[in-house]
């Protein structure tokens, strides 16, 4: 962490000891300040899933039906034993055919298997943005206007 932003912190102007419900929820009760140096510090990842209408276009109905219990249905019910489990917090767009979490893993690849791992994973368009935290995006503007800083000629 910068100077500057020690500071900052240290005169209350930035305040990170304060966390929001949803990222205790997603950090499984334990803040980032207090996790040991030892550990495995997990990424978050903002997925989303979207249902591609030709997986059920011009099927009969009783195919939709049978496309819907045995393959939506379950992989629902495995995001909802996911969220329950705290590995992420999510839910379905109202009134859309979109599914949305916020997961927790420890690298790219975890979160390439959790989704192969759903029923219905071939069945949506897949869109997954890695997050960084507001932190240290704080951290990295005050370190690039540090280093802009440096960069500057000295005025009188």
């Amino acid at each position: 962490m910068t100077q500057t932003a020690k500071g900052l912190i240290g005169k209350g102007v930035i305040n990170l000891s304060k966390k929001s419900t949803l990222s205790q929820k997603i950090l499984n009760g334990r803040p980032e300040s207090k996790r040991t140096t030892g550990e495995l510090k997990r990424m978050q990842y903002f997925v989303r899933g979207e249902f591609v209408e030709e997986n059920i276009a011009g099927k009969s109905f009783q195919d939709t039906a049978t496309f819907i219990r045995t393959v939506v249905h379950p992989s629902l019910l495995a995001l909802d034993r996911a969220t329950r489990e705290g590995k992420g917090i999510g839910g379905v767009g109202a009134g859309e055919r979109a599914g949305y979490i916020i997961l927790e893993a420890p690298n790219h690849e975890a979160v390439g298997k959790f989704l192969r791992d759903l029923p219905f994973w071939g069945a949506l368009k897949w869109t997954i943005v890695p997050l960084q935290t507001f932190q240290s995006a704080v951290e990295q503007d005050l370190a690039a206007i540090e280093n802009a800083k440096q960069m500057m000629p000295v005025t009188q």
